[in-house]
């Protein structure tokens, strides 16, 4: 779904929907996530953000079962209005 016009959301709960979407699939290949810091809302386009959220987890889900490392954790840290992924 695109949406049509910015509106203000929550970074937290936006990564949160994402992760919640992933996380049978993560579970299934012992990597679990952390979200730390505090949520902050941003005007954007909520949907386009999620995609990049799917993205870049996908993409280290992909990574990690290639090099088959056992046991990982994805950290989501929030700080200053700004968003890091380890």
């Amino acid at each position: 779904r695109i949406d049509k016009e910015q509106k203000i959301f929550s970074i937290k709960k936006a990564i949160l929907d994402v992760l919640t979407i992933q996380s049978a699939q993560l579970k299934h290949h012992n990597i679990s996530f952390e979200i730390n810091g505090a949520d902050f809302s941003i005007k954007g386009y909520e949907s386009e953000f999620k995609q990049v959220i799917l993205n870049i987890t996908s993409n280290a889900k992909d990574a990690i079962l290639e090099k088959k490392i056992k046991e990982v954790k994805i950290v989501i840290t929030l700080e200053r209005n700004q968003i890091s992924i380890e």
